[in-house]
């Protein structure tokens, strides 16, 4: 992700709860590693990545989000994905991701009763949801697994549609 220089980052100081040490160190220590990798702590940077992802919804532009791997992209993706006022459905990929099982995933994500069929079934299933479901902007996350006829059908929904597809993920 690039950062801009206008935008500082304020120092915080994380205080662990008290902690009950009979449970044995190592408890404690898996209790913390849980806390902290399902925490979502919102800083400037992030911040300033929804409000582009939110402009770019609003203009209903795609775009890709890349950086290095472990900078936070999927962390941010996925915390956008969640929140509810945001209308978007959010989902990563397995390696070598088939336009089928991309299509599922996103179904998934949006909850539809009946997820699964061939890929031409889903296509429809996916073209048909995205209005009614109310849903404004689709995220793809680990975007640089996807098959060359994913990133078509993603491509293809997006001009049919004109929702936004933001693909995040590493450089080649």
């Amino acid at each position: 992700m690039t950062f801009s220089e206008s935008i500082s980052q304020s120092s915080i100081q994380v205080l662990p709860p008290c902690r009950d040490l009979s449970v044995g160190v190592e408890a404690v220590i898996a209790d913390i590693v849980t806390s902290l990798r399902s925490e979502f702590i919102e800083t400037e940077y992030t911040k300033h990545y929804f409000k582009t992802l939110d402009n770019y919804r609003k203009m209903g532009q795609g775009v890709r989000v890349i950086g290095q791997r472990l900078s936070g992209k999927s962390k941010a993706s996925k915390r956008y994905g969640e929140l509810t006022e945001k209308k978007t459905a959010y989902t990563d990929v397995p390696a070598n991701c088939s336009s089928k099982r991309m299509h599922e995933r996103l179904l998934k994500a949006m909850r539809h009763a009946n997820p699964g069929g061939r890929r031409t079934d889903l296509q429809a299933k996916l073209d048909g949801c995205i209005i009614p479901f109310g849903y404004e902007m689709i995220l793809v996350d680990q975007g640089e697994k996807l098959q060359e006829e994913a990133l078509e059908d993603l491509a293809a929904l997006m001009g049919k549609r004109g929702i936004p597809v933001v693909v995040c993920g590493t450089p080649k």
